[in-house]
Order: structure tokens, then sequence, then C-alpha cells
């Protein structure tokens, strides 16, 4: 399946709250091709998020959740197809040029445990 040609058109659907009220479904349903992410639904939203689903980007640790729903993930989209990724775990610098201070998930876990928590990465690397 990932042999297939290019698409002509595309559509990246996330999982943010920001879909909701969209209308996009029928646009994005439109798309050659839908790529979604993780395990988000797409049963009962199809006003916003569409229904179809060409690419799923799943991470390791969503796995047993698709494992649970098997009859929705697997059997409902047979033609999906699933990408499941793990990273490496090498510990990254937050900053490139602040070598030995603390790495990425450290520094992004104390600020949304911090009691004015933001995440780090809304605030400062979009």
């Amino acid at each position: 399946p990932l042999s297939r040609n290019p698409c002509k058109s595309c559509a990246v659907v996330s999982s943010s709250g920001q879909m909701l009220g969209s209308g996009l479904g029928p646009q994005i349903d439109q798309a050659e091709c839908v790529l979604r992410m993780n395990t988000a639904p797409t049963l009962g939203y199809e006003t916003d998020v569409g229904s179809r689903s060409s690419l799923r980007v799943v991470s390791h640790t969503s796995v047993p959740l698709l494992l649970r729903n098997q009859t929705y993930f697997f059997q409902q989209s047979q033609d999906t197809v699933y990408v499941i990724w793990e990273r490496s775990n090498p510990p990254v610098p937050y900053h490139y040029y602040e070598k030995g201070r603390l790495d990425e998930c450290t520094m992004y876990m104390m600020h949304e445990r911090a009691s004015r928590g933001a995440h780090r990465f809304i605030t400062e690397k979009a």
C-alpha cells in the first residue's frame, strides 16, 4: 500500500479541539489521501473531521488503545495504512546551544506541572 502513487491532494487532520464546529468533514473527505494521528475517532465527528482515513500515524504508546477497539480501527477502516513509531529515546537538549542542561521532555513536563503551567511547545516553539 505504501508503494501507491503519490496523492494529488492531502488532508492532515489533527485531533485538536479546534476541529469541533469547523464543518470541514466534507472537504476533508474529498482529499485523495487523509492522514490522521494516533487514535482520534471519526465516528460521531464526521461533520467536522470527515470519515475517511488513508494513513494513520500512531505512537507506540497508543497501540494498546488501538488493540482495545479493533473492530473500529481495523475492520471498519480496512483500507487504512497504519504507521507505528517509537522514538529511540536519546536525550535531546531543549536548546541546541545549552548542552548539559535539561532535556526536551523533562523541560516540557516541568513546565506543565508548574503552578502557572503552560505547555512550552505551544508558547515557545510554535
